[in-house]
């Protein structure tokens, strides 16, 4: 079943328009909203910990993992076959970075770098520096693509829920911690020790929440940046892949981006900006297809069912 749901819903996901409302972010904003609304805030200028916050974030994704696994314990086989393609639906892909992209690409056409740079913020590139917007649309394949694939392959469909849940909350509290200030409405502290402590305490929950990606994201990084050894230069690769590998405390980020950088060769162009976001994007493409190989090894070695 894992590699036929996969199929299906890969290819409807090419065929069909998914929306917005049912894509995992939306959803998941939704859910948080909710949940929280149950868990007792703290009172004025008192913040809760960082385990705590760890706490609330594992809390809330593992709610619906273990209804997900109730759900796939009891429910008729048919039912359970409908349930997975749902969820994979909702989990796998992104439709606002999709359309973001195809307008970055659009702007890159007719050199509008400025537009180009505001496009490349939508879909996570800090900055708007367009040197780091291949690095950046490999990350975003990996988490939206790369990463659930894997936890729906080894863990299943609660694990592949969990993980897309902590991914969601994750890259939530991130964008809330950007920095987002309307100059004629910014007045002055009173007080710049408080400023120093609220800012302080902002890093602190974001630390504590990068923890928990850190160690989810580690195996399937590395899995899939092995990946683009296979669908691209091995050779060159390889080195930067087993560097990677032999330091447990390298980021996704980095594991993902040294390895795809070494594995596809840059040639270069008039038009950078187009020219090696295209270049990384056909990387990453190639090795979701190698992603669906190995899973259709492993079914027909009888590894997977």
């Amino acid at each position: 079943m894992t590699l036929f749901t996969l199929l299906i819903v890969m290819a409807l996901e090419r065929v069909v328009a998914k929306t917005k409302t049912l894509h995992i972010a939306t959803l998941a904003q939704w859910y948080f909203s909710k949940a929280t609304s149950f868990i007792s805030k703290p009172k004025e200028n008192e913040d809760s910990s960082a385990d705590a916050n760890i706490f609330i974030m594992l809390l809330i994704a593992t709610i619906p993992t273990v209804a997900v696994w109730i759900l796939v314990e009891h429910l008729p086989g048919i039912l359970v076959f409908f349930l997975y393609l749902l969820l994979l639906w909702i989990c796998l892909g992104c439709p606002v970075t999709r359309q973001t992209y195809k307008r970055y690409l659009q702007a890159a056409n007719r050199e509008d770098f400025e537009a180009c740079s505001l496009y490349s913020e939508k879909f996570g590139n800090e900055g708007g520096d367009l040197t780091n917007v291949g690095k950046q649309l490999v990350l975003v394949n990996y988490r939206q693509y790369a990463s659930v694939i894997i936890f729906y392959v080894i863990l299943g469909l609660p694990g592949m829920v969990f993980y897309s849940l902590c991914k969601e909350w994750y890259l939530a509290k991130k964008e809330q911690a950007q920095p987002k200030l309307d100059v004629d409405t910014i007045e002055p502290l009173p007080d710049d020790s408080n400023l120093i402590y609220q800012h302080s305490n902002a890093e602190e929950k974001e630390i504590s929440e990068e923890k928990v990606i850190f160690i989810l994201d580690w195996l399937p990084s590395r899995i899939t940046a092995f990946g683009f050894l296979l669908v691209g230069h091995f050779s060159k690769g390889f080195p930067a892949w087993l560097n990677t590998f032999l330091n447990p405390n390298i980021s996704a980020y980095d594991v993902l981006t040294e390895v795809a950088k070494s594995s596809e060769e840059l040639t270069v162009s008039d038009n950078p900006q187009l020219h090696e976001p295209l270049q990384m994007v056909k990387l990453v493409k190639r090795n979701i297809i190698f992603l669906l190989m190995a899973v259709s090894v492993l079914t027909l070695a009888g590894v997977l069912s």
